[in-house]
């Protein structure tokens, strides 16, 4: 009896064999193997030419669900044997990934909104991994993002499935970003002392602000305004002043330079009892 549950034993594992796996992203190398028979053929189940090698390695390029056959043959006269593994390999394709920007030239420091398109091949969607090509990255499906500098960026998308397929996208040059103007000014003095209320002071603006601004506005502190490159003399009485100019270029990029309590004239004067 135990020899014949040994020998029952033997013969069903002899009806089986092994894959290294069984699920797998176009192009995928699959091997399978059998410790039976003494000669092989192998039936990939996707219309390509049979194998009769053991182990035998097969290359999946198409997606879909595959059954595999092997007809084990025996040197000894033994009936071939045929396994049949339905359904037993799995291929996706992987995402498919797309992206957009909803603009592609923009100043320093202001947003951009991406939003992915991504359409799953087969399985749900696992991850997503952006570089926007200023060292900084995220894992949201549609993020946003700032940058910092005048440059040119490359984006990229990698898309990943709940099988492991992943997909990825990098369009070259996709995003530029305008130079930032630089604001500056000087004034002709800043600090006075004066004996009594009723003296005032004329101070100037001179404007060294980059080349390429071409817009100005300057808040003198005092309620006042000018959008001259180099405002009039102004007229200051007593009290501390905020300064500041802003400067914008030709895309509409800004910078603002504000200088508090940068103009001051303050009553000094001795007393005594």
């Amino acid at each position: 009896i135990i020899f014949l549950v040994a020998f029952i034993a033997l013969q069903a594992n002899a009806q089986d064999f092994t894959s290294d796996t069984t699920k797998g992203c176009i192009p995928t190398v699959i091997s399978f193997s059998t410790i039976y028979g003494n000669a092989w053929e192998w039936d990939f189940g996707d219309g390509s030419t049979h194998s009769f090698t053991n182990p035998a390695t097969h290359v999946y390029l198409t997606p879909g669900v595959y059954t595999v056959k092997c007809t084990l043959s025996y040197a000894d006269g033994s009936p071939d044997k045929i396994i049949t593994k339905t359904n037993y390999i799995t291929i996706s394709t992987g995402p498919s990934v797309a992206f957009s920007a909803d603009v592609t030239s923009i100043c320093p420091f202001d947003t951009i909104n991406f939003s992915s398109n991504v359409t799953p091949g087969g399985n749900a969607i696992a991850s997503y991994l952006w570089n926007f090509g200023d060292g900084t990255s995220s894992t949201l499906a549609s993020p946003s993002h700032a940058y910092k500098t005048n440059a040119t960026h490359n984006v990229s998308l990698k898309v990943t499935d709940t099988m492991g397929c992943s997909k990825r996208l990098e369009k070259q040059n996709y995003i530029y970003i305008y130079n930032q103007p630089q604001a500056n000014f000087s004034v002709s003095d800043s600090i006075f002392c004066v004996g009594n209320t009723s003296i005032t002071k004329q101070i100037s603006f001179t404007n060294n602000s980059s080349s390429d601004a071409v817009n100005y506005l300057w808040n003198f502190g005092d309620g006042t305004s000018d959008t001259m490159k180099n405002p009039a003399t102004k007229t200051y009485g007593i009290g501390f002043y905020d300064v500041s100019l802003t400067v914008t270029n030709q895309y509409g990029c800004k910078d603002t330079l504000k200088k508090k309590d940068h103009i001051i004239i303050t009553l000094f004067k001795a007393n005594f009892n």
